[in-house]
C-alpha cells in the first residue's frame, strides 16, 4: 500500500468532482417521474422505483423517490403497498440522509396521512407504530422526547410542509455555484462567495459543508495552510449531523487524497491535517473512517520512509482489532490483515526477516477474513521476497504466483512486477514449466513490460546463454533496473551457465576448458570455479587437469577427493592470510 493508486485499488473513490454532479442521471429520472404524478401516477411509480434501483447505495434521491411513492400509493388507496414503501423509506434514516432532512420528510408524510386518513384508525395506528419503531431503532431525538402517538407529535409543534426541502434553498444553491465558477479565475472572490454560503444557512447543512470543502482546497492551492486548516476544522463540525455519513466520508476521502497527493515532504502539515481528521472522527464515533484514515496516514509515512512515525499508529490500529483480554479478535480478521500488510512491508524494507516470517505466518493463519485481494497481494509478495532471501525458490514461486493472482483480481499494476518475480523464481528453481503457459499469466505474455521476461524464459529453456545475456543487456530498464531482480541475477546466470555446461560436456569424456569458456562466454577462471562447484556437488563425475586445462570425466571419487583437498587448502590459506594481516596491523 505504497501509493494513492493503491488506496484507489482498496476501494476508496477519490474525486474532486462534487458527488451530486455524479448523480445527474438519477436526478433527471427523479424529476421526470415527479412530473408524471398528477397525470400518470402508475408511470410515476415505475420511475421512482427506477430511481431507487439506480443508486448503488442508499442515498438522498432514493429517499425522496420513496417519499413520493408513499404519497402516490396513499392517493390510489393502495395502503398495503404504501406501508411497504414507507418501511423501505424509513431504512434510509440511519445514515443515508441527514437527521434534519429525514425529520422534515417524515413530518411532511405524517401531516399528509393524518390529514387524509379520517376514521381509518387501523391504518393510522399501523402508520404511527411503524414510524415510532423506526425512530427508536435510529435513536432519533424525536423518540427520546417521549412521543407515543401522532397527537403527541402534532402537539409538539412540528411544521408540516409538502414542499421539497431543496426547493427552499435555491438562493443558497445559486450562491454556491456562482462561487464555484470563480475558483479558477478569481479564487479570492470564490472564497468570499463560499463564506457567504455558510452565512446564509440558518443551520449547519449540506451547502455550507460543500462550500467549506471548496474553501479548504482553494486555501491549499494558494499556500495559505493556516487558513486552510481553520476552514477544515469548521467543515469537520458538520459531519456529526449536518450531512450523511456516506457523503461526509466521500468528501473527507477526496480532501485527504487532494492534500496527500500534493503535500510532498511537508510532513508538519500532513501530521496536523491527519491528526485533526482523526480527532473529529473519534468524536463523531466514525470508527470505520477512523481506521481507514489511520491506514492512509501509515501509507504516507511508509512512502517517505518515516517508519518511526508509523509505530504508534500501528499499535492503535492493532489495539482496535483486539478483544478486551488483549487477544486478536478473529471477527476483525480483515482489518487485522490490513494492519499486518503494512507491518510486513516495513519488515521487508528493513530486511528484518525474523519478524517478517512470524507476521507472515500469522497473516496466513487468519481464516475468518475476506480481505481485499490487494491486501493478500501485498502479504504474498513480501512472503515471496522473504523466501527468495532464504534461497527457497519453490516456495517463493508459489507466493509470487498467489500475489500475481490477487493483484490481477484487484486490477493493481503490481501484478506485472510479481509476474516478473515469478519468472525469476521459476528459473532459479530450474523448473521446466513455462509460467506463461498457465491461463492466469497467458494474457500478459506479450505485454511490453513482460515481453523481455518471456524471451528470457525461452532462451533459458533452449540453453542459449549468449542470447540470454543479450536479452539482459538490451532490456536493462525492464529487468536489471529492478533492484530486487538485479540482486538475484548472479544466481540466475550461474544456473543458466550450469545448464548449458552440463548439456555441453555430456557427449565428451575429455573437454578443454578454453572451449567451454568460449561457449559460455565467460573467463576460464569462472569456468574452473563452476566445474569445481559441480564436481563437489556430485553433479559432474570427473576431475580437472589444471596443467593441460581439461575436464576429464569419470574417476569421480578421485576427482572429488582432489577438489575437496584443494578447497580445504584454499580455506586454510585464506584463514592464515587473515591471521597474519591482523598481527601486522
Amino acid at each position: 500500500m505504497a501509493s494513492d493508486a493503491d488506496m484507489e485499488d482498496y476501494g476508496f473513490e477519490y474525486s474532486d468532482e462534487e458527488p451530486e454532479e455524479q448523480d445527474v442521471d438519477i436526478e433527471n429520472q427523479y424529476y421526470n417521474s415527479k412530473g408524471n404524478i398528477e397525470t400518470e401516477p402508475e408511470e410515476a411509480l415505475s420511475g421512482f422505483a427506477e430511481v431507487v434501483r439506480m443508486e448503488p447505495d442508499k442515498a438522498e434521491w432514493g429517499f425522496k423517490a420513496l417519499k413520493q411513492t408513499v404519497k402516490i400509493y396513499y392517493r390510489l388507496g393502495k395502503y398495503r403497498e404504501m406501508m411497504d414503501a414507507y418501511r423501505e423509506m424509513l431504512t434510509y434514516i440511519k445514515s443515508a440522509v441527514t437527521r434534519n432532512y429525514s425529520e422534515k420528510c417524515i413530518n411532511s408524510i405524517m401531516d399528509f396521512v393524518s390529514g387524509s386518513a379520517g376514521q381509518n384508525t387501523g391504518l393510522l395506528q399501523e402508520f404511527y407504530q411503524t414510524t415510532l419503531t423506526a425512530l427508536e431503532e435510529a435513536k432519533n431525538e424525536i423518540n427520546n422526547n417521549g412521543f407515543r402517538s401522532y397527537a403527541d407529535m402534532e402537539d409538539y409543534g412540528f411544521e408540516y410542509s409538502d414542499e421539497e426541502p431543496e426547493e427552499q434553498d435555491v438562493d443558497i444553491e445559486n450562491q454556491y455555484y456562482n462561487s464555484k465558477g470563480n475558483i479558477e479565475t478569481e479564487p479570492e472572490e470564490a472564497l468570499s462567495g463560499f463564506a457567504e454560503v455558510v452565512r446564509m444557512e440558518p443551520d449547519k447543512a449540506e451547502w455550507g459543508f460543500k462550500a467549506l470543502k471548496q474553501t479548504v482546497k482553494i486555501y491549499y492551492r494558494l499556500g495559505k495552510y493556516r487558513e486552510m486548516m481553520d476552514a477544515y476544522r469548521e467543515m469537520l463540525t458538520y459531519i456529526k449531523s449536518a450531512v450523511t455519513r456516506n457523503y461526509s466520508e466521500k468528501c473527507i476521502n477526496s480532501i485527504m487524497d487532494f492534500v496527500s497527493g500534493s503535500a510532498g515532504q511537508n510532513t508538519g502539515l500532513l501530521q496536523e491535517f491527519y491528526q485533526t481528521t482523526l480527532t473529529a472522527l473519534e468524536e463523531a464515533k466514525n470508527e470505520r473512517l477512523w481506521f481507514k484514515t489511520n491506514l492512509k496516514l501509515c501509507n504516507i509515512w511508509f512512502d517517505i520512509g518515516e517508519y518511526r512515525r508509523m509505530t504508534k499508529i500501528l499499535k492503535e490500529l492493532h489495539k482496535s482489532c483486539q478483544k478486551e483480554d488483549g487477544t486478536d479478535d478473529q471477527k476483525k480478521g480483515s482489518q487485522l490483515l490490513e494492519v499486518y500488510a503494512i507491518e510486513i512491508q516495513i519488515y521487508t524494507e528493513t530486511k528484518d526477516n525474523k519478524k517478517l516470517k512470524q507476521l507472515y505466518q500469522k497473516a496466513l493463519a487468519i481464516k475468518s477474513a475476506i480481505p481485499h485481494p490487494r491486501i493478500m497481494g501485498i502479504i504474498r509478495e513480501c512472503g515471496g521476497k522473504m523466501h527468495m532471501a532464504e534461497r527457497q525458490w519453490a516456495e517463493a514461486a508459489t507466493d509470487f504466483f498467489e500475489a500475481f493472482k490477487n493483484y490481477d483480481e484487484a486490477g493493481n499494476q503490481r501484478r506485472i512486477q510479481c509476474l516478473k518475480y515469478l519468472v525469476l523464481a521459476n528459473m532459479l528453481m530450474e523448473s521446466e514449466v513455462n509460467p506463461f503457459d498457465g491461463q492466469e499469466a497467458k494474457p500478459y505474455k506479450n505485454d511490453p513490460e513482460i515481453l523481455a521476461m518471456t524471451n528470457l524464459v525461452a532462451a533459458y529453456q533452449r540453453n542459449e546463454i549468449i542470447e540470454f545475456e543479450k536479452i539482459l543487456k538490451n532490456n536493462r530498464k525492464t529487468i536489471m533496473d529492478d533492484p530486487f531482480i538485479r540482486n538475484y541475477m548472479e544466481d540466475l546466470l550461474k544456473k543458466v551457465r550450469t545448464q548449458v555446461l552440463l548439456k555441453l560436456i555430456k557427449p565428451y569424456t575429455k573437454i578443454g576448458i578454453p572451449f567451454i569458456s568460449k561457449e559460455l562466454n565467460v573467463p576460464e577462471k569462472d569456468v574452473t570455479e563452476l566445474l569445481v562447484s559441480l564436481i563437489l556437488d556430485s553433479r559432474i563425475d570427473g576431475h580437472i587437469d589444471e596443467i593441460n586445462r581439461y575436464l576429464l570425466r569419470g574417476d569421480s571419487a578421485n576427482g572429488r577427493k582432489l577438489h575437496k583437498a584443494v578447497d580445504k587448502w584454499n580455506t586454510q590459506l585464506k584463514s592464515l592470510s587473515i591471521s597474519i594481516t591482523n598481527r601486522v596491523c
